[in-house]
């Protein structure tokens, strides 16, 4: 069965330093709030999820002291994606 895999670097906005410990999850629409796929973001703001299938998703990128990313994401279970999500951090 083919996968696609999703990578993304995740920074602080507006400053452009990576965020470490960022929770990046992966619900398969329509969500039902178990995540199927889920990582952490490393030392440099990099995360990688793995063995996805064709499928669309709610990605959610979430880490205290920030705004949640979410935004729908579709894969065609080959490709994979990639991608620089911005968190801005909470007044």
């Amino acid at each position: 069965m083919a996968a696609s895999r999703f990578d993304a670097q995740i920074l602080d906005n507006p400053n452009g330093r990576p965020i470490q410990g960022v929770e990046v999850t992966l619900d398969r629409t329509p969500p039902d709030g178990e995540p199927e796929h889920s990582g952490e973001s490393g030392t440099f703001g990099f995360a990688a999820l793995t063995g996805i299938p064709a499928g669309t998703y709610e990605l959610k990128a979430a880490r205290n002291g920030y705004v949640t990313h979410m935004e729908t994401i579709t894969f065609d279970g080959t490709a994979g994606k990639n991608g620089v999500i911005r968190l801005a951090p909470l007044d």
